[in-house]
């Protein structure tokens, strides 16, 4: 994911694809919403090792596959990302080599247990360097974490190209309650309904 040289990438399919137009979403206060937003508390924050990766281009776009090679975990957890998997990303070509999907798992090691985190998030390219948004989950059997399992994650993370690491910040999200203060009923513990 952070040594991705784009340049020929970008190159290429900009001079096939043409500029692409820009979306401009409606005011956000006039989006008739029942919840209040989600609030974002800080969960971890991840240094990523990796390498460079295998492209491949294909009729959807260039695909790369690059190996997770470590790194550190801290906030909620305390650990560090295990040596093992790989990351898969899609540059497709109507993104013009500015857009990427990317997916990751890593396994993270906190010492008293091993935890999975599937990572899903579009990437932006830019100046050398990349930025994303996406969501996260995470999977594990251990009883310690096992609510790890039911939360509802999302991250950001940022890297320069060709510098062998990345920085992923991962917010739980937390409801906040409907706009009219009325209950949501799957959220009302059975014993107060």
């Amino acid at each position: 994911m952070f040594n991705f040289n784009t340049a020929l990438a970008v190159a290429s399919l900009t001079a096939l694809t043409g500029a692409a137009p820009n979306y401009v979403p409606a005011n956000n206060t006039e989006i008739p919403t029942i919840f209040k937003p989600a609030t974002l508390i800080p969960f971890l924050h991840m240094e990523q090792l990796t390498s460079f990766p295998t492209n491949v281009t294909t009729i959807e776009g260039i695909t790369a596959r690059y190996p997770n090679l470590g790194g550190t975990v801290s906030g909620a957890l305390e650990g560090s990302i295990v040596d093992i998997g790989s990351a898969y990303e899609l540059l497709p070509t109507a993104g013009e080599g500015v857009y990427s999907f990317y997916t990751n798992t890593f396994t993270i090691n906190t010492t008293d247990a091993l935890l999975h985190m599937d990572a899903r998030a579009t990437i932006q390219y830019g100046n050398n360097a990349l930025h994303g948004f996406g969501t996260v989950t995470f999977s594990t059997d251990s009883p310690k974490y096992l609510s790890l399992n039911w939360g509802s994650y999302v991250a950001e993370f940022e890297a320069n190209f060709n510098s062998g690491t990345g920085s992923i910040d991962v917010f739980e999200l937390k409801y906040t309650g409907k706009k009219d203060g009325t209950e949501t009923p799957a959220l009302v513990k059975p014993e107060e309904a």
